[in-house]
C-alpha cells in the first residue's frame, strides 16, 4: 500500500510541476501567449520581460514551490527514494507539461525549490551564489547556470546519497542543456543583461 501510494504521489508530482504557471499568468493579466512573446519561455525570466515584476515575482514563487512541496512531503510520508523521484517528476513535469503540448519552461526554478525543499541547508549558498552573480553581472541565466551548478556540487561534498547526486547532477543537466542557447550568447556576448531599476519601475506601473 505505501509503494502504491508513494506512486500515486510521483505522479501527483508531475501534475503540479506542469502548471503552467507563466502561461496562465500571462492570459490572466495580460490576456496574451507568454510563448508568444520575448523569447518564448514558459518561466519567470520572460514573464519579468513581458508582465513585469509582480508577474514575475509571483510566477517564480509558484514554479519554485512546484518542487519544494514534492520534495518536503514526499521526503515525510515516503522517505527519500520516492522523494527524490517525486522531485524529478515534478521538474519533468514543468519541462514537459502536458496542458501545453510537453513544451514548457526551463526547470531551474522548479528544481532549485525541490532542492532546497530535500536539502534546506543547501538553501543559502544556492541563493547567495545566484543573487551575487546576478548583482555583479545582469545576467539572469549566468546566475541561474552557476547556481545549479553548485546544487549539483553540494550533495557531493555533504554526504548525500548516490541516489541524491545523482538526481541533483541530473537537474544541472537538463538545465544546462535548456539554457543551452543562453550559453551560446554569453560566450559571444550577446546574452540580454536587465537593468533592475528600469524593470521594477516599469513592472509596478
Amino acid at each position: 500500500m505505501d509503494l502504491v501510494m508513494g506512486i500515486i504521489f510521483i505522479v501527483f508530482s508531475y501534475f503540479l510541476g506542469s502548471i503552467p504557471t507563466a502561461y496562465l499568468v500571462g492570459k490572466v493579466t495580460k490576456g496574451i501567449d507568454i510563448r508568444q512573446e520575448g523569447s518564448g519561455n514558459v518561466g519567470s525570466t520572460n514573464a519579468l520581460r513581458v508582465i513585469g515584476i509582480k508577474g514575475a515575482l509571483f510566477v517564480g514563487v509558484v514554479d519554485f514551490l512546484k518542487g519544494f512541496i514534492p520534495a518536503c512531503v514526499g521526503l515525510r510520508l515516503f522517505g527519500s527514494d520516492i522523494a527524490l523521484v517525486s522531485m524529478a517528476a515534478a521538474v519533468g513535469g514543468h519541462i514537459f507539461p502536458v496542458w501545453l503540448k510537453f513544451r514548457g519552461g526551463k526547470g531551474a526554478a522548479t528544481g532549485i525549490g525541490a532542492v532546497i525543499g530535500y536539502t534546506p541547508f543547501f538553501a543559502i549558498p544556492i541563493m547567495a551564489v545566484w543573487g551575487v552573480v546576478f548583482l555583479l553581472t545582469g545576467y539572469v541565466s549566468l546566475a541561474t547556470i552557476l547556481a545549479t551548478v553548485v546544487a549539483a556540487l553540494l550533495p557531493i561534498f555533504a554526504g548525500q546519497s548516490l541516489f541524491c547526486i545523482l538526481i541533483y547532477v541530473g537537474f544541472c543537466s537538463v538545465v544546462l542543456f535548456k539554457h543551452r542557447k543562453n550559453i551560446h550568447r554569453l560566450i559571444k556576448g550577446e546574452e540580454h543583461k536587465f537593468n533592475i531599476k528600469k524593470r521594477s519601475n516599469r513592472g509596478l506601473k
